[in-house]
């Protein structure tokens, strides 16, 4: 998912178009009580601070299983999974990619 674009550092409407998308397709997955603060709260842990376009573009297979991982850990379920977080990223990116 690498597409170039400029570094975003916790841009808030970058933040807004993540806590939408990872919300939308964690509410799909019928994960409940989801909400902006915690998806950043998993993915800044995970990925760690600041999160920003790039880290999230750049990405690869072994990083989205584990942030699959760190969702199930952090809502105590195990609907999250690697093509969830995938579906999620692609989202987000393609609407700061344009």
């Amino acid at each position: 998912m690498q597409s170039g674009q400029p570094e975003f550092t916790e841009n808030p409407d970058f933040l807004t178009t993540l806590g939408r998308e990872f919300s939308t397709v964690l509410s799909e997955a019928k994960v409940e009580d989801v909400c902006g603060q915690d998806i950043y709260s998993v993915i800044a842990q995970y990925l760690g601070k600041p999160l920003t376009f790039n880290k999230l573009d750049e990405m690869g297979k072994t990083q989205i299983v584990g942030l699959a991982s760190a969702f199930n850990d952090y809502f105590e379920c195990n609907l999250v999974t690697a093509d969830i977080i995938k579906t999620a990223l692609e989202n987000t990116v393609k609407h700061w990619a344009e």
